[in-house]
């Protein structure tokens, strides 16, 4: 877990450096953890690897906390990142509250 939001919290700061490469690869379109390595991927009901969502969002074609809401979700892993000294709580909130809701699972159409 400590991994998954280390990797979320750069690729939120890299945004906001505005890097204009980017980290590579794609992100998890519920959490937005970029996952770089097929052990990432979250699993289909087929068990074929989900293209959109990790491992620790996603399970054999379901969400794994399918009522979780996208405030629920920025306060676990605003929770996870102060709880690591990644950075102050409020830092992690605003990053987290700006990119999250342009992923796949909360943007609203």
């Amino acid at each position: 877990m400590k991994v998954r939001i280390v990797m979320v919290v750069a690729v939120l700061v890299a945004c906001i450096a505005g890097c204009r490469m980017g980290p590579k690869g794609p992100f998890c379109q519920s959490c937005a953890m970029p996952m770089d390595k097929p052990e990432l991927f979250g699993t289909e009901a087929d068990v074929s690897g989900s293209p959109d969502y990790c491992v620790y969002c996603y399970k054999d074609g379901k969400f794994t906390e399918p009522d979780i809401t996208m405030e629920q979700m920025i306060d676990k892993c605003v929770k996870h990142m102060v709880e690591q000294k990644i950075m102050p709580e409020e830092k992690a909130r605003s990053l987290m509250t700006k990119y999250l809701p342009h992923m796949k699972r909360w943007k609203k159409d």
